[in-house]
Protein backbone atom coordinates (compact mmCIF):
# COMPACT_ATOMS: atom_id res chain seq x y z
CA UNK A 1 0.00 0.00 0.00
CA UNK A 2 1.23 3.22 -1.02
CA UNK A 3 1.43 6.24 1.66
CA UNK A 4 2.08 10.06 1.14
CA UNK A 5 2.06 13.14 3.41
CA UNK A 6 -0.96 15.41 2.74
CA UNK A 7 0.46 18.82 3.60
CA UNK A 8 -2.34 21.27 5.23
CA UNK A 9 -0.74 24.35 3.63
CA UNK A 10 -1.81 22.31 0.34
CA UNK A 11 -5.24 22.46 1.86
CA UNK A 12 -5.09 26.25 3.10
CA UNK A 13 -3.75 27.32 0.08
CA UNK A 14 -7.00 25.71 -1.99
CA UNK A 15 -9.48 27.03 0.62
CA UNK A 16 -10.35 30.19 -1.09
CA UNK A 17 -11.83 27.71 -4.33
CA UNK A 18 -14.74 26.86 -5.24
CA UNK A 19 -15.50 22.89 -3.94
CA UNK A 20 -14.96 21.83 -7.24
CA UNK A 21 -12.15 23.07 -8.08
CA UNK A 22 -10.60 21.98 -4.74
CA UNK A 23 -12.12 18.46 -5.51
CA UNK A 24 -10.53 18.16 -8.65
CA UNK A 25 -7.28 19.11 -7.31
CA UNK A 26 -7.51 16.65 -4.42
CA UNK A 27 -7.99 14.34 -7.05
CA UNK A 28 -5.27 14.97 -8.78
CA UNK A 29 -3.07 15.05 -6.40
CA UNK A 30 -4.29 11.16 -5.05
CA UNK A 31 -4.20 10.00 -8.94
CA UNK A 32 -0.59 11.36 -9.26
CA UNK A 33 0.87 9.84 -6.21
CA UNK A 34 -0.60 7.11 -6.81
CA UNK A 35 -0.44 6.58 -10.44
CA UNK A 36 2.29 9.37 -11.73
CA UNK A 37 -0.17 10.47 -14.48
CA UNK A 38 -1.79 13.84 -14.55
CA UNK A 39 -5.83 14.05 -15.27
CA UNK A 40 -6.88 16.33 -17.13
CA UNK A 41 -8.47 19.68 -14.92
CA UNK A 42 -9.95 23.31 -15.65
CA UNK A 43 -7.09 25.83 -15.97
CA UNK A 44 -7.74 27.07 -12.34
CA UNK A 45 -7.71 23.94 -10.95
CA UNK A 46 -4.25 22.91 -12.85
CA UNK A 47 -2.43 25.83 -11.93
CA UNK A 48 -3.17 24.78 -8.11
CA UNK A 49 -2.27 21.28 -8.91
CA UNK A 50 0.70 22.42 -10.52
CA UNK A 51 2.48 24.21 -7.10
CA UNK A 52 1.74 21.18 -5.28
CA UNK A 53 3.18 18.89 -8.12
CA UNK A 54 6.54 20.74 -7.99
CA UNK A 55 6.24 19.93 -3.37
CA UNK A 56 5.26 16.59 -4.15
CA UNK A 57 8.02 15.68 -6.93
CA UNK A 58 10.56 17.41 -5.25
CA UNK A 59 9.88 15.61 -1.20
CA UNK A 60 10.51 12.25 -3.68
CA UNK A 61 13.74 13.25 -5.16
CA UNK A 62 14.90 14.09 -1.81
CA UNK A 63 13.36 10.71 -0.21
CA UNK A 64 14.87 9.08 -3.23
CA UNK A 65 18.58 10.93 -2.89
CA UNK A 66 18.47 9.69 1.07
CA UNK A 67 17.51 6.35 0.27
CA UNK A 68 20.05 5.39 -2.28
CA UNK A 69 22.92 7.36 -0.17
CA UNK A 70 21.65 4.97 2.63
CA UNK A 71 21.77 1.93 0.05
CA UNK A 72 25.56 2.80 -1.06
CA UNK A 73 27.08 2.91 2.55
CA UNK A 74 25.25 -0.22 3.48
CA UNK A 75 26.69 -1.26 0.29
CA UNK A 76 30.28 0.17 1.17
CA UNK A 77 30.53 -0.88 4.73
CA UNK A 78 29.40 -4.65 3.23
CA UNK A 79 32.13 -4.47 0.66
CA UNK A 80 34.64 -3.34 2.99
CA UNK A 81 33.68 -5.48 5.99
CA UNK A 82 35.19 -8.69 6.51
CA UNK A 83 32.19 -10.89 8.16
CA UNK A 84 32.63 -11.40 11.84
CA UNK A 85 35.32 -8.74 11.70
CA UNK A 86 33.38 -6.85 14.34
CA UNK A 87 32.35 -9.61 16.31
CA UNK A 88 33.97 -10.68 19.66
CA UNK A 89 33.10 -14.30 20.40
CA UNK A 90 33.34 -13.86 24.07
CA UNK A 91 31.51 -10.44 24.04
CA UNK A 92 28.44 -12.84 21.93
CA UNK A 93 28.57 -15.43 24.50
CA UNK A 94 28.04 -13.67 27.32
CA UNK A 95 25.55 -10.94 26.13
CA UNK A 96 23.67 -13.91 24.58
CA UNK A 97 23.59 -15.93 27.64
CA UNK A 98 22.80 -13.15 30.20
CA UNK A 99 19.47 -12.32 27.83
CA UNK A 100 18.36 -15.27 29.36
CA UNK A 101 17.46 -16.62 25.92
CA UNK A 102 19.21 -19.86 26.33
CA UNK A 103 19.22 -21.35 30.16
CA UNK A 104 22.55 -21.35 32.09
CA UNK A 105 21.72 -24.05 33.82
CA UNK A 106 20.95 -27.76 32.85
CA UNK A 107 20.35 -30.75 34.76
CA UNK A 108 19.54 -34.01 33.03
CA UNK A 109 17.91 -36.84 34.89
CA UNK A 110 19.31 -39.75 33.67
CA UNK A 111 18.06 -43.14 35.63
CA UNK A 112 18.73 -42.22 38.81
CA UNK A 113 21.46 -39.96 38.75
CA UNK A 114 21.28 -35.92 38.13
CA UNK A 115 23.85 -34.59 35.69
CA UNK A 116 24.64 -30.88 36.51
CA UNK A 117 26.29 -28.82 33.79
CA UNK A 118 28.07 -25.97 34.50
CA UNK A 119 27.82 -22.35 33.21
CA UNK A 120 31.01 -22.38 32.16
CA UNK A 121 30.33 -25.77 29.86
CA UNK A 122 26.71 -23.80 28.60
CA UNK A 123 29.14 -20.97 28.02
CA UNK A 124 31.95 -22.75 26.18
CA UNK A 125 29.20 -24.52 23.87
CA UNK A 126 27.39 -21.11 23.15
CA UNK A 127 30.90 -19.67 22.24
CA UNK A 128 31.74 -22.83 20.18
CA UNK A 129 28.64 -22.00 18.24
CA UNK A 130 29.43 -18.39 17.65
CA UNK A 131 32.79 -19.39 16.12
CA UNK A 132 31.27 -21.80 14.02
CA UNK A 133 28.73 -18.80 12.98
CA UNK A 134 31.86 -16.87 11.95
CA UNK A 135 33.83 -19.14 10.48
CA UNK A 136 30.98 -20.48 8.01
CA UNK A 137 29.61 -16.45 7.75
CA UNK A 138 26.36 -17.43 8.26
CA UNK A 139 25.14 -14.10 8.55
CA UNK A 140 25.96 -10.66 6.84
CA UNK A 141 28.43 -8.47 8.60
CA UNK A 142 26.56 -5.79 10.83
CA UNK A 143 23.45 -7.80 11.08
CA UNK A 144 24.20 -8.43 14.80
CA UNK A 145 20.01 -8.83 15.14
CA UNK A 146 19.80 -11.56 12.67
CA UNK A 147 23.53 -13.44 14.15
CA UNK A 148 21.94 -13.49 17.59
CA UNK A 149 18.64 -15.03 16.21
CA UNK A 150 20.87 -17.68 14.18
CA UNK A 151 22.56 -18.19 17.09
CA UNK A 152 19.61 -18.97 19.47
CA UNK A 153 18.23 -21.12 16.60
CA UNK A 154 21.42 -23.27 16.70
CA UNK A 155 22.60 -23.51 20.18
CA UNK A 156 18.85 -24.20 21.51
CA UNK A 157 18.71 -26.88 18.36
CA UNK A 158 21.95 -28.47 19.65
CA UNK A 159 21.38 -28.11 23.43
CA UNK A 160 18.13 -30.32 22.85
CA UNK A 161 20.73 -33.03 21.39
CA UNK A 162 22.87 -33.20 23.68
CA UNK A 163 20.43 -33.29 26.37
CA UNK A 164 19.13 -36.11 25.15
CA UNK A 165 22.49 -37.31 24.26
CA UNK A 166 23.36 -36.96 28.20
CA UNK A 167 20.56 -38.82 29.23
CA UNK A 168 21.62 -41.95 27.29
CA UNK A 169 24.67 -41.98 29.11
CA UNK A 170 25.26 -45.30 30.96
CA UNK A 171 24.07 -44.38 34.56
CA UNK A 172 27.19 -45.48 36.10
CA UNK A 173 29.70 -43.26 33.87
CA UNK A 174 31.02 -39.87 35.56
CA UNK A 175 30.00 -36.44 34.35
CA UNK A 176 33.68 -34.88 33.63
CA UNK A 177 34.59 -32.46 30.95
CA UNK A 178 35.89 -34.94 29.04
CA UNK A 179 32.48 -36.08 28.84
CA UNK A 180 31.04 -32.74 28.25
CA UNK A 181 33.31 -32.36 25.44
CA UNK A 182 32.77 -35.50 24.04
CA UNK A 183 29.12 -35.35 23.70
CA UNK A 184 29.59 -31.37 22.39
CA UNK A 185 31.76 -32.88 20.05
CA UNK A 186 29.46 -35.71 18.51
CA UNK A 187 26.40 -33.28 18.58
CA UNK A 188 28.23 -30.57 16.76
CA UNK A 189 29.85 -33.42 14.12
CA UNK A 190 26.14 -34.48 13.31
CA UNK A 191 24.19 -31.60 12.96
CA UNK A 192 26.58 -29.34 12.04
CA UNK A 193 24.22 -27.23 10.48
CA UNK A 194 21.13 -27.58 12.62
CA UNK A 195 18.45 -25.25 12.31
CA UNK A 196 20.63 -22.76 9.68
Amino acid sequence: MKKFTFAIKWHEILKPYSNDIRLEVYDAIIEYVATGTVIEMQPVARMAFDFIRYEIDEKTRRKEERLAKKQQKAIEKAQNTEPGEHYDPDKIAESYLSSGKLSTRLVVQSRKVAIIVSQEHIYSFVKRCVCEMLDRKLTPAGDEKRFINTLHMIASNRLDIIRKDLKALPADKDFTDEVWNSVVDSVCERFPKAAV
